[in-house]
């Protein structure tokens, strides 16, 4: 895996977190969300125990519960309790034995809005969308395609899977809340439900700018996952009851898809700005 940063920027407008340019050289790459909260150190995590063991870590004060820490194999484990400078408990098992390797922190909002735009030209694509998206899930972006995420909820990462090499994708993220100067249009509204489970269309849009809404209703413990059509229960994002996400598509035609446990429910809301 090769992730190449270029043009790092930092802007000095309110809620700015990152502005950068990756290049994508392997495809199926995960891209952090976050900049690195704290890394000194390194730190060891034994296959299926949820204790991690810091060496030249100084937790207390750099790392809180609700945390993720990234781990140099790129496992990330969310943080469950910081019980001295070099001793966390992680909220699951680890799932490989990683000893006295480098790590990043990252904590995590809970509103952030990304923005990603495909900058190549060439002819691959790019797949965004949560872990296992591939050229057959997530959201396809082309050259000069520009979409926007905002999740109300606490994200880890977003995944990329490149058509071809050297994709690029630059990507702008901010924290806090979004204000809108002017009124959406209203295209269509509604709910879904899956009283069999599997994956269901919200609407085929078929506009070229689009804003969707989508918010889980069930009660149960299943989730709902959100991209386009090929999702599963491994793949989209996840919206967990109580949760929403907001897609902002440009310039890009876009059928929304849910994929539903049995009984699970979703309302959206799609308006053209």
């Amino acid at each position: 895996m090769s992730l190449i940063f270029e043009g790092l920027d930092f802007f000095l407008l309110p809620h700015v977190v990152i502005s950068r340019q990756v290049t994508v050289a392997t495809a199926g790459t995960e891209l952090p969300i976050v900049p690195i909260n704290y890394n000194t150190g390194t730190i060891t995590v034994t296959d299926g125990s949820t204790t991690l063991v810091g060496i030249g870590t100084s937790f207390v004060g750099n790392v809180s519960v609700g945390d993720v820490i990234e781990t140099a194999g790129l496992v990330t484990y969310f943080v469950a309790a910081v019980t001295d400078d070099t001793h966390l408990e992680l909220s699951t098992e680890a799932t490989a034995t990683e000893t006295g390797v480098a790590y990043s922190s990252y904590t995590l909002e809970e509103t952030v809005r990304v923005i990603l735009r495909a900058d190549n030209d060439n002819a691959g694509k790019i797949f965004v969308g949560g872990v296992g998206v591939s050229s057959t899930t997530g959201l396809e972006l082309n050259a000069g395609d520009e979409l926007t995420l905002k999740v109300n909820n606490k994200v880890s990462n977003i995944h990329v899977d490149a058509g071809s090499n050297n994709q690029k994708v630059f990507i702008l993220i901010e924290r806090g809340g979004i204000m809108e100067t002017r009124v959406p249009t209203s295209i269509a509204t509604g709910q879904r439900t899956s009283a069999g489970g599997g994956e269901v269309q919200l609407v085929a849009t078929k506009v070229n700018t689009v804003q969707v809404v989508i918010e889980a209703l069930s009660t149960n413990a299943a989730s709902a996952y959100v991209g386009v059509t090929g999702l599963d229960a491994t793949s989209g994002y996840e919206l967990t009851p109580g949760k929403s996400v907001v897609l902002n598509v440009n310039d890009h035609d876009a059928d929304v898809y849910v994929y539903l446990a049995a009984g699970e429910k979703v309302s959206y809301l799609i308006t053209k700005p």
